[in-house]
């Protein structure tokens, strides 16, 4: 299975989404990261199986975990993931201005 790869903001993101969850309940923000690598990880192996987002940017893809929104691109035979944002942030703005492309 080919291994994903994750963007340097995607790392701060999930470590900050641990950094958050962890001040309630350390447990469950290292299931909710782990259920994110997870699913990153099959993800990879279906490059084109997220939701297409070229309204977001051409190219770009997307697939949910809980009320997290993974927003990745495919290349070469597996993934690069380049942002995971909760769903009450605006992606849009978040992809256009903050994303490392």
């Amino acid at each position: 299975m080919p291994e994903p790869r994750l963007s340097r903001q995607a790392i701060r993101d999930l470590d900050d989404l641990y950094d958050y969850i962890a001040r309630r309940d350390p447990n469950a923000a290292e299931r909710m990261v782990q259920n994110i690598k997870d699913r990153t990880a099959t993800q990879a192996s279906i490059p084109l199986g997220g939701r297409a987002r070229d309204e977001l940017m051409p190219g770009l893809r997307s697939f949910a975990v809980a009320s997290y929104t993974v927003v990745y691109r495919p290349v070469d035979d597996t993934i690069e993931v380049l942002r995971v944002v909760h769903g009450s942030r605006d992606l849009e703005r978040i992809v256009r201005e903050e994303t490392e492309l």
